[in-house]
């Protein structure tokens, strides 16, 4: 309905309460206060016509505005009044005033109420003061009017400050009208509800934690005072109208009587004779419903049994009383749930307390009407029997047991909340659970075992087959097999789980047959994962039995290679293939013949991409079983796990990207360095044919990767010298290599890159030791030995061998002399004129090498007469061929290099003597 005539009349209201400061209104008031009171009261009128015209049967008065209109009545009406009424109006003013405020008080507009409770008790005192006769129509209009005062006081002092016993007083001041014998039924009634009302709520605050129950328990005491108040109120109108008139009585009377029982009962915390109280007043309330009201009843046994537990009562009469409750008891949630309440308040009987819940829990299944709270009860019975496990655990179990199986047993009981069934299955499990952590795997499988009662079935429980085999796996884990394969049967087998468990079973028995069936059965299921395999194969390993261990395994790296089965990451794959290492690492261990294990393992390695996770340590299981296999057992497998560490390493650099270990490339190359010598060593050993000739291409096309890996390791790395041996290494592999192949075309020009690397490490890398020299000799060495090389690349690497000796030290010096001769004998040995004129060079060049500080010291002697013997030979045999001016400066050099000689003066002097005569004769020619 529209708010507008509401609005108007609120409106109205706000402009005519100022105006009311000029009441009365007298010839002298001023014109336009006459006006404006005229106007706006006939505003009121009309707004008030049209509420009331619109008013609905079933619409509810506006507290706020209807409180404002009866203020402002009160007020136009109080104005308008003469100063001295008669009697008659002023009862009715004292009414309308106490009905003023009631309004307010209800709309909770307290500020006025104030005001007018004074006005109210100036009425209310010319009233009591005025001299009417007993029996007088307005002595009995008094009376009543002065109770509505009272409980106006009443009412408002409870509104504003809920001062109880200020408010009482006004009550009993209430009460002491009685005597006039004016109380009506009504009248007796009425107060007696408002004592009810009042003391109960003082209850309920007294239960409630705060200032009121702290203070001494003062609240426990006024609800009883206001209560025993309503007590007297119904008694006093019981002695006088013995057949009350009116229903209800007996009804207001047990309220009364019960709130006034608890109130005893919440007092006796504080005080112990209201206990006492209680009892008594609990014998009256008793013998007032009997055969009257089972709810009732019901209530009252309650608090009886709330008697004797703070009685400490013996046992057998808190039973008996419970026996007397279920009898009277009331199936409702609510009430089940006081039940509950009061059963878990007897702790100090607790076999009371598991045998008063199960009858609780029979005795609702034995009506219909009991069969709502069943899963609250069956619920509290779990988690009571929770409580009970640390010290009364066979107890708690048969507790529970007995409480299903009353369950399961009634026919016509259907559950009515599937939420209730996952809460007691949780409870359960959490139960089981504890006892698994504890290690009490016998009763953790009872409790497993209990979830898959019949009676869950009624709940709609879905979670058997799980239930099952937790049970089975705690009695694997208690020794129980036969139990554990008991339940097994009873599990769906397509599941992986299922197959897991019998697994377990099999391997604890000794059954290698029968495990191995499960794993096969289990890669069979949809939902099988690669976790339960890697763990069946730990457990294999666990027990020690071999032989299934490795059948399990063959059958999961089968899995992971050939089958639909999705596998969630790598870490299982990863993990399976460590086990399956270092399974066979033991294997091999133990062999006497190792080849094929050794190969079985490099096929472990090379299986799949790691995660980076695990990278590392397989990288090492690698690399430290390619050292074993090289240094101990001698086989050839130790190239190929070498370059599984390495190729192991450059998936983890693939993986990872950031935050390397700055050696990680160093390792790397190290390992395909080795990788790449055994490869070579076993190439050496075999015969010419397709094997060989793959082998040797393989490993020119693995060169250039290790020698970029060893040429990328870090500068600061303090193993630089290492790495420099590993790159001449491999310069002299390489030249080895493609001798073999019989690259001979672009062999030199490799050389001559080799010898360029060799110089820019030299200037970039502060670590490099080696010589130029010094990788170009050991080529010259290979080359030495392949007959079919062509002369022309050997005499170049002489040649650059030469070239790069600086001659600094004594070890050069030694050096270049033995280089010195192979190059002069190539060349000698071509004896082309080209030739002869490059060795003159050479020999020209060792005279001046023969000549320095160093060479002096260091040239080997028979290397310097070896020269000297080339030099003057050669001068000899072209002073034959009539070539004087050749045969001239070989000679010179001759005698040059003698003088270079240690006493080579005596010599020197026979050669320059022999030198004149052979240039003598051949003038004379």
């Amino acid at each position: 309905m529209s708010r507008e005539p509401f609005t108007l009349i609120q409106a109205t209201y706000e402009q005519l309460r100022p105006l009311l400061n000029h009441l009365p209104i007298t010839s002298s008031s001023p014109p336009e206060v006459k006006h404006k009171l005229l106007q706006l009261l006939q505003h009121l009128r009309a707004a008030s016509e049209d509420r009331y015209s619109q008013q609905s049967q079933t619409e509810a008065e506006d507290p706020t505005t209807a409180a404002s209109l009866r203020y402002t009545a009160f007020r136009m009406i109080e104005a308008a009044s003469e100063p001295k009424l008669p009697l008659t109006l002023t009862l009715r003013l004292l009414e309308l005033a106490c009905a003023t405020v009631t309004s307010l008080v209800e709309a909770k507009e307290t500020e006025d109420t104030s005001g007018l409770l004074t006005r109210a008790a100036d009425l209310a005192q010319r009233v009591s003061a005025a001299t009417l006769a007993p029996d007088s129509i307005q002595a009995k209009q008094r009376s009543g009017v002065l109770i509505k005062f009272y409980v106006t006081r009443v009412d408002s002092i409870m509104a504003e400050d809920e001062n109880a016993r200020l408010a009482l007083s006004f009550m009993k001041r209430a009460l002491e009208l009685e005597l006039e014998g004016h109380f009506s039924q009504l009248d007796y009634l009425a107060l007696a509800a408002r004592c009810w009302s009042i003391g109960d709520k003082l209850r309920k605050q007294s239960q409630a934690p705060g200032p009121s129950f702290d203070e001494g328990g003062s609240a426990h005491d006024d609800a009883v005072e206001w209560l025993s108040t309503g007590m007297k109120i119904i008694e006093h109108m019981e002695n006088r109208f013995q057949n009350p008139g009116y229903g209800g009585v007996m009804e207001l009377k047990l309220a009364l009587l019960r709130s006034l029982a608890r109130a005893y009962l919440s007092k006796s915390a504080t005080d112990p004779t209201a206990l006492a109280q209680a009892e008594t007043t609990l014998k009256i309330l008793a013998s007032l419903v009997v055969d009257r009201d089972p709810s009732a009843e019901f209530d009252i046994k309650l608090l009886q049994l709330r008697v004797l537990k703070q009685q400490d009562a013996a046992e057998g009469d808190i039973r008996a009383l419970l026996g007397e409750i279920w009898r009277c008891m009331v199936w409702d949630e609510e009430s089940a749930e006081e039940m509950l309440a009061q059963i878990h308040g007897l702790g100090s009987h607790p076999d009371l307390v598991s045998s008063s819940l199960v009858c609780l829990i029979h005795e609702a299944l034995k009506t219909a009407d009991g069969h709502a709270p069943v899963e609250r009860i069956l619920l509290m019975i779990l988690v009571t029997a929770r409580h009970m496990m640390e010290t009364r655990a066979p107890a708690a179990y048969q507790m529970a047991l007995q409480a299903l199986d009353l369950v399961s047993s009634q026919e016509e009981f259907e559950a009515r909340y599937n939420t209730h069934s996952t809460a007691e299955e949780t409870v359960i499990w959490d139960i089981a659970d504890k006892q698994v952590r504890n290690n009490r795997y016998e009763q953790a499988a009872q409790w497993y075992e209990l979830a898959t009662h019949p009676a869950f079935a009624k709940f709609g429980s879905k979670n058997f087959s799980q239930c099952r085999r937790r049970a089975a796996l705690a009695y694997i884990n208690a020794g129980d097999y036969e139990a554990a394969a008991r339940l097994i049967a009873l599990c769906p087998a397509g599941e992986a789980a299922t197959q897991y468990l019998r697994f377990l079973v099999a391997i604890n028995s000794g059954s290698v047959k029968a495990a191995i069936e499960a794993v096969h059965l289990m890669i069979e299921c949809a939902d099988v994962q690669g976790k339960q395999l890697i763990l069946m194969a730990s457990v294999a390993y666990e027990k020690g039995a071999e032989a299934t261990l490795m059948k399990v395994l063959s059958i999961v790296l089968e899995a992971l290679d050939g089958s639909d089965i999705i596998w969630e990451t790598h870490i299982e794959r990863i993990t399976l293939i460590r086990c399956l290492i270092r399974l066979t690492l033991l294997e091999i261990e133990k062999a006497e013949e190792k080849e094929t294990l050794l190969g079985t393992l490099v096929g472990y390695f090379a299986t799949g991409e790691p995660a980076a996770a695990f990278a590392t340590s397989l990288t090492k299981y690698s690399y430290n079983t390619g050292i074993r296999a090289a240094l101990e057992w001698g086989s050839q497998a130790a190239p190929d796990l070498f370059d599984c560490a390495a190729q192991l390493m450059i998936a983890y650099e693939d993986l990872t990207q950031v935050d390397l270990d700055p050696e990680l490339e160093l390792q790397k190359g190290s390992a395909m360095f080795a990788c790449l010598c055994g490869k070579l060593f076993a190439c050496r050993d075999l015969e010419d044919g397709p094997d060989r000739s793959d082998l040797l291409a393989n490993l020119a096309t693995y060169l250039p990767s290790c020698r970029g890996t060893l040429m990328g390791v870090n500068h600061a790395i303090t193993k630089q010298g290492a790495v420099e041996d590993m790159l001449r290494a491999l310069d002299i592999y390489e030249v080895e290599v493609m001798c073999e192949m019989g690259e001979w075309d672009s062999l030199l020009e490799s050389i001559k890159a080799s010898d360029n690397a060799i110089e820019s490490r030299l200037a970039t890398r502060p670590g490099a030791h080696s010589h130029p020299s010094h990788t170009l000799e050991s080529i010259a060495d290979v080359l030495a030995s392949y007959p079919k090389c062509p002369t022309s690349t050997t005499y170049l690497v002489l040649e650059m061998i030469l070239t790069s000796f600086s001659l600094a030290s004594s070890g050069d010096v030694i050096r270049y002399a033995r280089w010195l001769r192979a190059i002069l004998l190539n060349l000698l040995h071509r004896g082309g004129e080209e030739d002869a004129d490059r060795a003159l060079a050479y020999l020209t060049k060792g005279a001046e090498v023969l000549r320095s500080t160093g060479g002096k010291a260091a040239y080997p002697a028979d290397e310097a007469q070896w020269l000297l013997a080339q030099a003057w030979n050669k001068g000899l045999e072209l002073f034959s061929s009539g070539k004087v001016d050749s045969a001239r400066t070989w000679s010179e050099v001759a005698i040059s290099i003698s003088s270079s000689l240690p006493n080579g003066g005596k010599q020197k002097d026979q050669l320059y003597a022999q030198y004149q005569y052979l240039l003598e004769r051949s003038s004379a020619r």
